[in-house]
C-alpha cells in the first residue's frame, strides 16, 4: 500500500480489511496519539458511497491550564468525508464533485469555520 501525506506527516499502508483501507502515523510513539485514517468505495445498484475517516488524537502536550485536575481528557478529532453519487455518475462528473470538494477545502470560509469557529455568512 501507499504512504499519504498529510500536514508533513507520513501515514503508512496497512491494508484493506472488509474494503476499508487504513493509513496509519505513528510519530507520536504511543498507541494513544497515533493517527490514522481510513478510506472505502462502495457500490450498489443505484448509490456509490466514498467515505474517508481521520482521527486526530488531541496532541500529548495539551496546554497547561486545561484539561482542570480531575476533568476529562480531550477527546479527538474526527473528520468523515462522506460522498454518495448515483452509482451511473461518468467520470466528468465525479471529477467535477471532486473539484468542488477540493475547492471548497481551500476556501476561507471552510477553513475559519475550523479555525476561528465562525459560521459561514
Amino acid at each position: 500500500m501507499s504512504t499519504i501525506v498529510l500536514n508533513t506527516l507520513n501515514y503508512a499502508g496497512e491494508g484493506v480489511v472488509n474494503g476499508i483501507s487504513r493509513f496509519i502515523e505513528r510519530s507520536a510513539g504511543v498507541v494513544a496519539y497515533f493517527r490514522s485514517l481510513t478510506a472505502s468505495v462502495k457500490t450498489t445498484n443505484t448509490r456509490t458511497a466514498v467515505k474517508w475517516k481521520l482521527v486526530l488524537p488531541f496532541p500529548s502536550s495539551a496546554p497547561a491550564s486545561c484539561p482542570c485536575p480531575g476533568e476529562a481528557p480531550f477527546l479527538d478529532a474526527i473528520v468523515n468525508i462522506d460522498v454518495r453519487l448515483d452509482s451511473r455518475a461518468d467520470q466528468a462528473f465525479r471529477t467535477a464533485v471532486q473539484i468542488a470538494i477540493t475547492d471548497l477545502a481551500a476556501k476561507d470560509e471552510f477553513k475559519n469555520s475550523i479555525k476561528l469557529l465562525t459560521t459561514p455568512n
